[in-house]
């Protein structure tokens, strides 16, 4: 059940790199205000998962207590976060049957999907992670087969994945895929798609890298950002 509207929170930080410039597993936990102040504990309330996480956010379960994050080796952490905020890891380094880029979490915090961004030959697509109520994980498999799927956003009945195809399409030039997704996404199934990006590179394949995706607050439009680098003709 999610916390009232306007209370206190907790924020969760990754460090990913210690003060020589070393990669570090460590994370943090700091305490926001209703005035929006963010403050640091007397004691850093400091905690290390099994990787260190450089990209991404840290997804929680809507009461708050719950947190996963995808982690740099491609393996899944997992920590509860008591009353006062104090951390325990659940689930270090969790492994599973995929390659973890990054993790949406279920509206009702039962589940987190881990987007494995590999091409579909080599198991690349959406994957579902059960969350016990101890905040341990348990691999359901691969839901949803995609070629680079590097989005997932959630719009009621509705997904929007960024990825070059799902399912069993053949790999095409478009961008975006419009999956319909009720209740469970055992049950998806692709509606559309399209071209977001329609720059290719000298190669002439889809140059787009998406960096990331959102659902705006009237839940009609997906906001899609690309990183990628390439000359486009």
């Amino acid at each position: 059940v999610p916390g009232a509207a306007d209370a206190p929170r907790h924020v969760v930080v990754s460090h990913p790199y210690d003060d020589a410039g070393n990669g570090a597993p460590v994370f943090e936990v700091l305490d926001l205000a209703v005035d929006g102040t963010l403050t640091r504990a007397a004691t850093p309330r400091l905690f290390s998962l099994g990787q260190r996480a450089s990209f991404g956010t840290v997804e929680f379960t809507p009461d708050g207590e719950v947190g996963v994050v995808a982690l740099e080796d491609g393996t899944v952490g997992a920590f509860t976060l008591a009353a006062d905020g104090t951390p325990t890891v659940t689930e270090p380094s969790f492994h599973g049957t995929f390659y973890a880029e990054r993790v949406v979490m279920s509206p009702t915090g039962d589940r987190v999907w881990a987007l494995d961004s590999d091409t579909v030959g080599n198991h690349g697509g959406i994957y579902e992670l059960g969350i016990a109520c101890d905040g341990t994980l348990v691999d359901h498999g691969e839901i949803v087969a995609g070629d680079v799927p590097r989005a997932l956003v959630l719009a009621g009945d509705h997904a929007i994945v960024a990825a070059r195809s799902v399912f069993d399409q053949t790999v095409g030039a478009n961008d975006l895929q419009l999956v319909g997704w009720t209740g469970t996404p055992t049950t998806a199934t692709m509606l559309a798609s399209s071209d977001a990006f329609p720059g290719v590179d000298s190669s002439g394949k889809d140059a787009a890298i998406v960096g990331g995706a959102a659902l705006t607050a009237d839940g009609t439009t997906v906001l899609v950002g690309d990183t990628a680098a390439a000359d486009l003709s």
